[in-house]
């Protein structure tokens, strides 16, 4: 019995032997540094190398790509200086440097691209992005009402800071007042104009109505076809028209022994003729505004911003002026009022080509009778740079 239980516990530990065999082997292998040895040296530091067919080789400094890879484990390799338009930033193992990016339109160069960092670029003056957004496109700057303070100016990362005005009461109250004012003294003016009209017009019916016939002006004088005029003043009243009845029978009877006179109607009194009529030249007067722009059309373009201050009720009107089409316009009205200005002023640019002066935009103005929006823009653009004075110059 005692040598079945040994046999027993035999057969077991022995199938226990043959089951671990394999996973033992495993646990062994995974221990023994030596088997890993292999995969461990292919690991290179990535700030300092770079892997090459199961070895490292040394990066290649920033400003440089690898042109030949090391030949020994650890060794330096055959680096070369990037070509103008490409850089690297970092240590590398690059085979070529990387391309120069590009600033957009909307963008000013910060500093230029070398072949050691790439170029960077910020909004231009009037246009922001925030730091932590992507910057697909500058946003323009907020421009603080009447009723706002100027908090922080913009800046090409950050926007423009308001802060609204507190309500003046001091200032409520001297409004109330005058609306009083103005509420008790405009009728009282008009009830005076009117009665001072009322008399006048009353003595004036009075001195009117004691003329006597000879306030008519007769002018019984034939002419070369026997036709008689009759010369009535403007001031003639209306109750006078008797009066006038009589004269014309008397322009008639006076000469009724002529056979040719007779034979006209009784009353062919005409009115000389009078001179034709000389309209004034309603033309507008186009003042020269002698400036000279600074930098060509880059200083029209910047001039665009100034006409962001036209009146909104002379705005199709305008672009009607400078020869763009009622189609083109309305087909930016869903556009804010700002940027529908600039792509207008773009399209009229386009239109125009080297012929665009900012002396055509003026003349528009001025023949909409905007003279004073005209002579801010030129301030405007004086001020800024944009344009210089031809009498400065000669001076």
């Amino acid at each position: 019995m005692a040598r079945r239980i040994i046999h027993f516990w035999v057969c077991v530990l022995w199938s226990c032997s043959q089951s671990w065999a394999v996973p033992g082997a495993f646990f062994e292998s995974s221990l023994d540094p030596g088997l890993n040895r292999s995969r461990r040296a292919i690991h290179c530091n990535t700030e300092l190398e770079y892997h090459h067919e199961g070895y490292c080789c040394r990066n290649c400094p920033a400003g440089t790509h690898m042109k030949k890879p090391c030949s020994t484990p650890g060794g330096p390799s055959d680096c070369e200086e990037c070509a103008s338009g490409t850089y690297t930033a970092l240590g590398n193992g690059l085979e070529k440097c990387l391309s120069c990016s590009r600033c957009r339109a909307d963008q000013a160069v910060v500093r230029a691209c070398e072949s050691t960092h790439n170029i960077e670029c910020q909004c231009k003056a009037g246009g922001f992005c925030e730091e932590d957004q992507a910057c697909e496109v500058c946003r323009r700057c907020l421009r603080c009402g009447s009723d706002e303070t100027l908090v922080r100016n913009c800046t090409p990362t950050r926007n423009t800071e308001c802060k609204k005005n507190p309500p003046n009461p001091g200032h409520a109250a001297d409004m109330t007042a005058v609306r009083v004012a103005v509420g008790l003294v405009v009728p009282l003016v008009a009830a005076v104009v009117l009665l001072i009209f009322c008399l006048h017009r009353r003595k004036k019916k009075t001195s009117d109505s004691g003329r006597t016939p000879a306030a008519l002006t007769l002018n019984c004088n034939g002419t070369e076809k026997g036709r008689w005029s009759l010369v009535r003043p403007k001031s003639l009243p209306v109750g006078d028209v008797g009066d006038v009845e009589e004269e014309r029978g008397l322009c008639s009877t006076s000469n009724s022994q002529d056979n040719l006179i007779t034979s006209l109607p009784l009353f062919t009194c005409s009115a000389p003729a009078a001179p034709a009529l000389t309209l004034p030249n309603t033309r507008v007067d186009v003042p020269q505004f002698n400036v000279r722009p600074v930098n060509g059309q880059v200083s029209l373009t910047s001039c665009f911003e100034f006409f962001e201050e036209l009146d909104i009720h002379y705005h199709k009107r305008f672009f009607r002026h400078l020869g763009l089409s009622d189609n083109v316009i309305i087909s930016k009205e869903p556009l804010m009022y700002v940027d529908r200005v600039h792509d207008l002023l773009n399209l009229w640019l386009e239109r125009r080509g080297r012929q665009a002066s900012l002396e055509d935009l003026l003349r528009a103005l001025l023949e909409l009778n905007q003279r004073r929006t005209a002579e801010v823009i030129v301030e405007r653009a004086l001020q800024a740079g944009f344009y210089v004075s031809l009498g400065d110059e000669h001076a």
